[in-house]
């Protein structure tokens, strides 16, 4: 593309899917410097993208530290082998921008956040014992343009910012009281907070503030909510929060208001039914050990057999990006 202005060449290139643009880094330094280096151009393909994310990534269980990514439209799903060889298992944290926090389970005292697509991957020392962690989440702080992981164990609050490369601690305070009674809980990441079920209420620590809200449960659920907190599951659609209780979902329309909670459907399939997000033609996914299910908001299932409902996964909506973990490195 000689001649070409590289404001055209990087807009051409943004919107192709991010798989496509990496195929294109051996054509030139520039192209390389470009698709793999520049933090401006990753963000520039981001928001030129499509909105919704199309793929869910989810750990198999039965296979140790490998993940699987599935496209919920075209049912295809690929392996994905984590590029770090660690002596314990580790697990799912959570997922922004295409970025990926994953956590040691036992001994080993450590973090990643790594990009699936790009194979990139940064280790980071956590000043806490992991497996003792009550809380853990993670997210991006769009204000800053930072991306944050969060731990929550004794009656302290570490926050590792991967722009500055450090953690800090926040001692427990009022409003964090909840944190106390979670056990091995991780966060929704959804309008700039994260959030868990803890304690009969919603938790959320808005990432660019690095404060607490505590909120209700809608009306209807809040009276039952606390008899079983795995049933009670959060997830987020198209950055707003959701939460599923039997067969409904109710949706936050204002950040942090709990009165603002609005019914979105009254016929999910199942009873207990756990769902990881909802698709831009409004199919709400569920991800099994077998792989993942969708149903309408009717509660027609989609695409697959109600039997495979048996038993979920962790897991999360997932866009590919060129979003590099060590985009604030010093030499990248």
């Amino acid at each position: 593309m000689a001649g070409v202005p590289q404001e055209v060449t990087e807009d051409i290139l943004s919107r192709l899917p991010a798989k496509s643009i990496l195929r294109f880094k051996s054509a030139s330094k520039t192209w390389y410097s470009l698709i793999s280096e520049n933090h401006t151009f990753a963000k520039f393909h981001l928001k030129q993208s499509s909105e919704s994310k199309n793929l869910i990534f989810y750990q198999c269980p039965a296979y140790g530290d490998i993940f699987k990514s599935s496209d919920v439209y075209t049912y295809e799903s690929r392996i994905i082998k984590f590029p770090v060889e660690i002596d314990t298992p580790c697990r799912l944290i959570g997922s922004a921008n295409g970025l990926i926090c994953v956590a040691s389970c036992k001994t080993e005292d450590c973090c990643f956040i790594w990009n699936p697509c790009t194979d990139e991957c940064k280790r980071i020392s956590v000043p806490f014992p992991s497996a003792g962690c009550r809380l853990f989440g993670f997210g991006h702080d769009s204000i800053l343009d930072d991306y944050k992981i969060i731990g929550a164990w004794d009656s302290h609050l570490g926050i590792f910012s991967l722009k500055t490369n450090s953690w800090k601690t926040l001692e427990y305070s009022c409003g964090m009281t909840a944190f106390k009674y979670a056990s091995a809980v991780t966060a929704v990441h959804s309008d700039g907070a994260l959030y868990w079920y803890v304690g009969a209420q919603i938790t959320a620590f808005d990432l660019a503030r690095e404060k607490i809200l505590v909120l209700d449960l809608p009306e209807e659920i809040n009276d039952f909510g606390y008899y079983n907190s795995s049933w009670v599951p959060l997830f987020d659609y198209q950055g707003l929060l959701c939460v599923s209780w039997r067969k409904s979902i109710w949706v936050m329309k204002e950040y942090g208001n709990s009165n603002s909670w609005a019914k979105l459907t009254t016929s999910l399939p199942y009873e207990y039914a756990k769902p990881v997000g909802i698709s831009r033609l409004g199919e709400v996914i569920f991800c099994t050990v077998d792989g993942f299910v969708k149903s309408d908001l009717q509660g027609r299932m989609h695409g697959d057999d109600k039997s495979r409902m048996r038993r979920y996964v962790d897991a999360f909506m997932y866009k590919e990006s060129l979003i590099s973990p060590k985009c604030f490195d010093p030499k990248g």
